[in-house]
């Protein structure tokens, strides 16, 4: 059969049409649909608590308050213990069932600090391993964290993969040399502590959300299976 121009004109003239409304449909779908996403907020608080280091006979107090918007931390360190902290955890699993956190390459946080400079946080999470870590003693999972200065804009993001396996945990479970990776497999708590800063002084963090972002399918993933 031979198409006349005019009516070959129409199918390319449609063709193009159906290409124009199915691209940004395609880009929304890759967007969304490979994309997965672990919301922490007031919404999904995933058994919220908070600890300061009066647990290690410190004297710093801290204080959370929950409002609709947002999980507050009020904190007051001060002198008494070694390394004064305050921090917000989240329990991401029961027992030694975590969630796995390899699947997620980016942390998007909506969150607000106020207290002096340095503005200094530290993101922890920690990670179940048969091999090193034990269900009653909280500091024999994988001990991964970063600590960064708090941007002045209330909404920032950093890649995942800058959290480290903290050295101490290292050294104090003899791990060998080929197993000090940082690995977030089976993550089952994560936490919001206070960083590296002077003493005396009040600070307040209110945390809207933490979104930690992934592809379905990622070099991280593969990695660990």
């Amino acid at each position: 059969m031979i198409l006349r121009p005019a009516r070959a004109m129409t199918i390319v003239q449609s063709l193009v049409g159906l290409l124009l409304i199915l691209t940004p449909l395609l880009l929304i779908w890759q967007h969304l649909g490979m994309t997965r996403v672990l919301e922490i907020s007031p919404s999904h608080p995933y058994g919220v608590t908070i600890t300061d280091d009066r647990y290690e006979k410190g004297n710093s107090i801290s204080s959370l308050e929950r409002t609709r918007d947002a999980l507050v931390m009020h904190c007051t360190l001060r002198p008494g213990y070694n390394w004064p902290f305050c921090k917000i955890q989240f329990h991401m699993g029961r027992g030694s069932k975590g969630i796995d956190f390899s699947q997620f390459d980016t942390v998007m946080f909506d969150m607000t600090y106020f207290g002096a400079t340095p503005r200094k946080i530290r993101l922890h999470l920690t990670n179940f391993e048969p091999e090193f870590s034990n269900v009653d003693d909280w500091n024999s999972q994988r001990y991964n964290s970063v600590e960064f200065d708090v941007p002045t804009q209330s909404t920032f993001t950093f890649p995942l993969n800058v959290v480290r396996t903290a050295d101490w945990w290292i050294t104090s479970h003899n791990v060998p040399l080929e197993k000090t990776y940082t690995r977030l497999d089976n993550v089952t708590a994560m936490e919001i502590s206070t960083g590296s800063v002077a003493l005396g002084q009040p600070i307040v963090i209110e945390l809207r959300s933490i979104r930690f972002r992934g592809k379905w399918i990622s070099d991280t993933k593969l990695r660990y299976n």
